[in-house]
């Protein structure tokens, strides 16, 4: 075993057990009761990029080929519900070794309910390549496609691994049948090996919120709270403290249609030693709409927004952003998928805004049951950003192949 592989085992292993064991816990009551569901999904990869670092000057044409395994994994009980999705996954790129990296990823929600009290978990780790973690795919996450994520720089190193923890914890308690009061809360954490001031800023972010939510009648719920959080980079002097308000409306038009509606208005004092170094308070505000359609062959979800989230350029950012993905089962054998994300990053102070960027990435991809168990699916994918300071733009184009085994799916 080479002692690259042993130095990421090491950074990966302490977080991955945590959250195993969040999982764990999560599922361990009324085990006796427990229905299990697990479904593996494991393949062969072979993929060509035209510019997989999005260098400016058009980078050179690389092919990669890899091996993938996944499960998804469901544990339900009469009041728990448990999902979990681990995925390992290596690459290696003959003409560009440097990109070679065995990859782990762990999503996962948990719920524990009482006839007046909800607790829930939600969470993710991931060991990723930086190409991979600077360029997210626009498809939704499966386990938790609300999750909020983190502003990258786009500024790819080869060789760079990130390590990322979420975690999401929420209680909410029924004062009555149409009012009810919760806490939640929020930690993320990025870091990068090896670690820099120019886009792999390693992090801290935490956030309290406290609510109150409301029926009205069986379609629509509001809900209205206040919040706290920090942020605190480890490689910089770079923090912020903030405090805010929020509100939301969920409202549920038919069985297949619903859609949601987010507004956030937070105060920050910050205190940043980036050059030029900026000591003062920021007033930032964020607002997001999402549609879900779902029908028994097709579904599309949608989510337009502003959001402000922690990034790995040293500070605060706020991300305006538009997120599509429609999905078809053209036959029981034929299944296909489009995905568009488009995202523009701003830093809440001037002193990391040379991270500044637009992006953009469209998915497509299309799966043929070659048995019930047996597959093989072909995809492409376009990437493009430019840095808001930078006259020149850089794009990539990717094609892919996989061939593989895919368990059953859920009984329905």
């Amino acid at each position: 075993m080479s002692s690259s592989f042993r130095r990421e085992c090491s950074l990966t292993a302490p977080l991955a057990r945590l959250s195993v064991a969040l999982v764990v816990l999560g599922a361990a009551r009324s085990v006796s009761a427990a229905q299990y569901y697990v479904q593996p999904v494991v393949t062969a990869l072979a993929q060509t990029d035209s510019n997989i670092d999005l260098s400016p000057d058009g980078g050179q044409r690389v092919e990669g080929y890899g091996a993938d395994a996944a499960a998804l994994i469901s544990i339900a009980t009469p009041d728990s519900e448990t999902t979990a999705k681990p995925r390992i996954r290596y690459a290696t790129y003959p003409k560009e070794t440097g990109l070679d990296r065995l990859e782990g990823v762990l999503d996962f929600n948990t719920l524990y309910r009482t006839p007046r009290n909800n607790f829930s978990l939600t969470g993710r780790f991931d060991h990723l390549n930086d190409t991979q973690a600077q360029t997210p795919r626009a498809e939704f996450n499966v386990v938790n496609p609300d999750s909020p994520g983190t502003a990258g720089t786009g500024r790819i190193q080869i060789g760079v691994t990130r390590n990322y923890l979420l975690l999401q914890p929420r209680y909410e308690h029924q004062v009555s049948q149409l009012m009810s009061l919760g806490v939640s809360g929020l930690y993320q954490t990025e870091s990068f090996s090896p670690a820099n001031e120019f886009g792999h800023v390693n992090f801290d972010f935490y956030q309290g919120n406290a609510f109150i939510a409301r029926k009205f009648g069986t379609r629509a719920v509001f809900s209205a709270g206040g919040f706290a959080s920090r942020y605190e980079a480890k490689d910089v002097v770079s923090t912020a403290n903030a405090v805010g308000a929020n509100a939301g409306l969920e409202y549920n038009w038919t069985e297949t249609l619903a859609a949601q509606v987010d507004l956030t208005y937070q105060s920050a004092n910050v205190d940043s030693t980036v050059p030029p170094a900026f000591t003062g308070t920021t007033r930032n505000w964020g607002g997001s709409g999402g549609l879900i359609w779902r029908r028994q062959s097709e579904a599309l979800r949608i989510n337009l927004g502003r959001t402000i989230t922690p990034g790995s350029g040293g500070g605060m950012y706020s991300s305006d952003q538009l997120q599509a993905q429609y999905d078809r089962d053209v036959t029981e054998r034929l299944s296909y998928t489009a995905a568009v994300r488009a995202v523009a990053s701003r830093g809440l102070w001037a002193n990391i805004n040379s991270s500044d960027r637009n992006y953009a990435r469209v998915d497509l991809s299309a799966k043929w049951m070659l048995t019930r168990t047996w597959i093989v699916q072909g995809g492409y994918s376009y990437i493009w950003q430019k840095y808001r300071t930078d006259p020149t733009s850089a794009n990539n184009s990717q094609i892919y192949f996989r061939c593989g085994y895919q368990g059953l799916p859920r009984p329905r």
